[in-house]
């Protein structure tokens, strides 16, 4: 895989221009679509308080909506991104998801809302791959610039989305529903971003159409195929870590004696736990943003699931310690925050591998690239999936096991993806791709 991109140094001011102008634009979306996630749980509290039928039920199928919108859509209009051009989708994503926060700010119709979270699905969907694809194509001349470009991508994403969170939990206490027409604004604001400073970069005939073969052929690559369980398992442990552990750690079980991370935790006190991961899961990100074009992507996926596999045994120690041994918590906490650190570098790798990739089917980049977010929206349907049942059996423990299964499933599907890449033929490498022409 790493000979499938050149290492001619891309010095071309334009583009690192439109790169800097899409990792902008990004930021901005991410922020509006996590202002808007809060906002949508707030907005509903509210009606609920107002003699509206909004039960828990409606709240988790507001959440599935979106997902199952963008997972279904996130390929197809990667793919047409392929064939009509990058750009008008990355600008149209957040446009559609301003008109969904307005369209939400004046209804208190529920069937309506639930309209507005499919039109939010769609609008990641019509933004994300064709920003993969097009950083992709961006990048298709320096391996060192691809690393750097796709963590900083991860990076804005994490970021933007903490950040939604904060704006939006402000905006709503200052302005109640009118915070949706301040969201709608930012979305309008990542619009602007996208559509004035990038530049259009074309190095590829028009991709084919969307149809079902042609996704059939792509997931035939064996280059994908035996790529996938990794990802899915990765992202399944995020999924697993999102939806259960904070259950499991907020109010007191019958397990509370037994375990440490079971006693009672206050909604402040997780909120801060999870911050502190993501920033320092950012923070590893950016480290890894250095060393990614020095290996190979899988060796550095290996790498980042021995941090997983650290964070288990540390978590497992942290959870049967005595909670007066403060000493003993903060020592164990260290490995955790190590493993982090170590466990970031999967997403950057992996998202670069994907870039590589998209090297062998040049024309069909958005509809590649698409995949990221179908691995990484079935990975968290899968985590949720799995970690009830270890969670009803053994808590906070429970959660921790299944981490670690998942690992070894990663990890054996990474020894499998090297061994094939060591053993594939030369011709079954991909020569460098044209070097991108761009257009105002």
């Amino acid at each position: 895989m790493a000979a499938y991109i050149s290492r001619q140094p891309d010095n071309d001011g334009t583009i690192r221009r439109s790169i800097v102008a899409c990792m902008a634009g990004t930021l901005i979306l991410r922020i509006a679509s996590g202002a808007m996630g809060l906002l949508v749980g707030l907005y509903l509290r509210h009606l609920s308080r107002n003699d509206a039928i909004v039960s828990a039920s409606v709240v988790g199928l507001f959440a599935a909506s979106y997902f199952f919108t963008e997972l279904v859509a996130s390929p197809v209009l990667g793919a047409l991104s392929d064939r009509f051009g990058r750009k008008p989708f990355i600008v149209l994503g957040p446009l559609l998801g301003a008109m969904a926060v307005q369209l939400t700010a004046v209804t208190t119709l529920v069937p309506l809302l639930l309209v507005t979270r499919l039109l939010e699905g769609f609008s990641s969907a019509s933004s994300i791959p064709p920003t993969l694809s097009y950083l992709s194509a961006a990048t298709t001349r320096s391996e060192s610039l691809r690393s750097k470009v796709m963590s900083w991508f991860e990076i804005a994403t994490i970021v933007g989305l903490a950040l939604g969170s904060v704006v939006g939990g402000l905006l709503w206490d200052r302005y109640g529903q009118g915070a949706f027409s301040s969201v709608a604004l930012i979305y309008i604001l990542s619009a602007v971003i996208f559509g004035f400073g990038m530049h259009r970069i074309s190095n590829a005939p028009p991709g084919p159409s969307p149809k079902i073969g042609h996704f059939l052929h792509l997931l035939k690559d064996p280059y994908l195929l035996r790529f996938a369980p990794a990802w899915l398992a990765m992202n399944a442990v995020l999924g697993l870590w999102i939806n259960h552990l904070s259950f499991q750690m907020s109010g007191p079980t019958r397990r509370a004696a037994s375990q440490l991370l079971m006693t009672g935790f206050s909604g402040t006190t997780i909120g801060i736990i999870f911050a502190a991961m993501a920033i320092a899961f950012s923070f590893g990100i950016l480290g890894w943003s250095f060393l990614l074009n020095r290996f190979k992507k899988v060796s550095i996926m290996l790498w980042s699931i021995s941090g997983l596999f650290l964070i288990v045994l540390a978590a497992l120690l942290l959870n049967h310690l005595d909670r007066g041994n403060l000493a003993a918590i903060r020592l164990a906490i260290i490995p955790i925050v190590i493993g982090l650190l170590i466990q970031s570098g999967f997403t950057p790798a992996a998202l670069s591998y994907l870039a590589d990739l998209s090297e062998r089917h040049v024309a069909s980049r958005g509809a590649i690239m698409g995949f990221y977010t179908v691995l990484l929206g079935v990975g968290q349907l899968l985590g949720s999936w799995l970690g009830g049942p270890f969670a009803d059996w053994g808590g906070v423990d429970g959660i921790i096991i299944l981490t670690g299964l998942l690992g070894i499933c990663a990890a054996g599907t990474v020894l499998i993806l090297r061994g094939y890449i060591s053993s594939a033929p030369s011709s079954a490498q991909l020569a460098p791709s044209e070097t991108p022409s761009l257009h105002s």
